[in-house]
Order: C-alpha cells, then sequence, then structure tokens
C-alpha cells in the first residue's frame, strides 16, 4: 500500500494471519494485547532493541494486558510468541 512503511505493512499482515490486536495504541497506561490464538509470551523491548523489565501479566491464553503507566513516553517493541511464530507489534507510550 502506498504510504505505508514496511513495519506498517508486516503488522497489518500479521493482524490478518494471526488477529492479534493491542489497543489502545498509543496508550498512557495500560495496553490490552488479544489473540485468536493462544499467546504463549510476550516481551517488552524499547526503540534501540534493549529488553525492558515490566508487569506484562496474562488474563487468559488470549488475552495479557502490559502496564505501561511506568513507561517515559515514546515507541517501543513487543514481541509475542504465537504459535511457532514470533510477532512484533509497535507500542506508543504518550
Amino acid at each position: 500500500m502506498q504510504g505505508e512503511d514496511v513495519l506498517e505493512q508486516r503488522e497489518r499482515m500479521e493482524e490478518e494471519l494471526f488477529s492479534v490486536q493491542v489497543y489502545p495504541n498509543p496508550s498512557s497506561g495500560l495496553f490490552h494485547i488479544r489473540s485468536d490464538s493462544d499467546i504463549a509470551g510476550v516481551q517488552l523491548f524499547s526503540a534501540a532493541g534493549e529488553k525492558i523489565a515490566i508487569d506484562i501479566r496474562n488474563e487468559s491464553d488470549k488475552v495479557w494486558i502490559l502496564n505501561g503507566e511506568d513507561l517515559n513516553a515514546g515507541v517501543f517493541f513487543i514481541q509475542l510468541l504465537v504459535g511457532e511464530q514470533k510477532l512484533v507489534k509497535k507500542l506508543i507510550r504518550i
């Protein structure tokens, strides 16, 4: 699609394949992560690629909540393990 960068195109394709949604995004606090498939794990990374220790809890195999209230404003990435696939989603903390 014209105007989309490669990451946005990849995210859109992953959403279609695995039905993974992250909302609200951007957020000033809690992010909800939902998938039609089981999510085996979630990790948060800074824009520089550093792993960040943060409160991420699973409500069920398909719903996780990431508490971003202690994060500074900026762009972050979450890595999701869905089945055998590792998916990366962009988060924006405002």
